[in-house]
């Protein structure tokens, strides 16, 4: 077993100890209730987080142990990410990665709290690694896999609906398009509606009422203020930190891992834009976070400044 395997596994049983010793946050409690009434979806959230906390239910006699479940499948976006970083980090840099992007705010302490995040980074990072797959090696079942991980993704959390849009934006700036198979992309939106009909129909029956709140909770507000952006900025900025945001943006230079760069700087974009209307909670755009803090580490000249940034996070927890 490789060293990269091993800490992997010693990270998820010191996460499974944590999991089922930590008592739940308020956030979670409200999901739990949602576990032992699971439904195609739910009024403020896709079903995905009542579906994992349902599962839960069947070691809630271990502590609290109801969600692991969710911690299993954050720690497993790990190896997910692993993959799409791999060709460009040797054994022992893919250790330091790793490290590194185990032990950030949303990947490290944040991922014991189980919230709709969770599975949405999931499903981000798998369709992402389906992505990048089917564009080396066009297969009909590969288009089919990219649809059912995106309409699983839109049953985790709405923003999942963003990724289409970047993955379109990328394949046009770097004219990869002409590796895309045509013929196969109806199996993707097939599927991806497939996929996503829990929501849809929920949403039908209710007078689309989930898409109502989201849209006007996350993109419009009757009052406004200036410093919104600001505090969205210097959250992202805090949360990321200084060094990972300086050497992420250099990292637009590498053009063989751009799309890092565009599965990172689009959401804090979009979510940056949408602040001037409303306000933007911090977590809004965590999908981005494991993007920026591997262009960062991929292009940065040396160790020693995530080493630091590692250290820093471990005293904020």
């Amino acid at each position: 077993m490789s060293a990269f395997l091993r800490f992997w596994w010693i990270l998820l049983a010191v996460k499974v100890a944590l999991g089922v010793w930590l008592p739940l946050a308020n956030d979670e409690s409200y999901y739990w209730v949602w576990g032992h009434h699971p439904n195609l979806s739910y009024f403020d959230h896709p079903p995905m987080i009542g579906w994992l906390f349902s599962i839960g239910t069947l070691f809630e006699s271990f502590g609290n142990a109801a969600r692991l479940p969710g911690v299993v499948m954050g720690h497993v976006t790990l190896l997910i990410w692993g993959e799409v970083v791999k060709p460009f980090l040797d054994e022992n840099k893919r250790l330091g990665w790793l490290v590194f992007i185990s032990l950030s705010p949303f990947m490290g302490i944040g991922s014991l709290v189980l919230t709709p995040d969770v599975p949405l980074m999931f499903f981000w990072a798998l369709s992402l690694l389906i992505f990048l797959r089917l564009l080396e090696k066009p297969t009909a079942v590969l288009y089919l896999a990219l649809g059912a991980s995106l309409g699983l993704g839109f049953c985790s959390k709405y923003p999942i609906v963003l990724f289409p849009a970047i993955a379109i934006g990328w394949l046009l700036y770097t004219r990869q398009w002409r590796r895309v198979r045509l013929s196969f992309v109806p199996l993707t939106i097939v599927t991806g509606l497939l996929f996503s009909a829990p929501v849809l129909v929920w949403n039908a029956e209710n007078g689309w009422a989930s898409f109502s709140f989201q849209l006007e909770h996350g993109l419009v507000s009757e009052k406004h203020s200036w410093g919104w952006p600001f505090e969205y900025l210097g959250a992202q900025a805090a949360l990321l930190f200084p060094a990972t945001v300086w050497f992420a943006l250099k990292g637009r230079r590498h053009w063989k891992a751009s799309f890092l760069s565009f599965f990172g700087w689009i959401p804090i974009l979009f979510f940056l834009f949408s602040s001037f209307e409303a306000r933007v909670e911090a977590n809004w755009p965590i999908m981005a976070h494991p993007a920026l803090l591997s262009m960062a580490f991929i292009t940065a000249p040396d160790g020693k400044w995530w080493r630091w940034t590692v250290g820093v996070w471990a005293i904020a927890a």
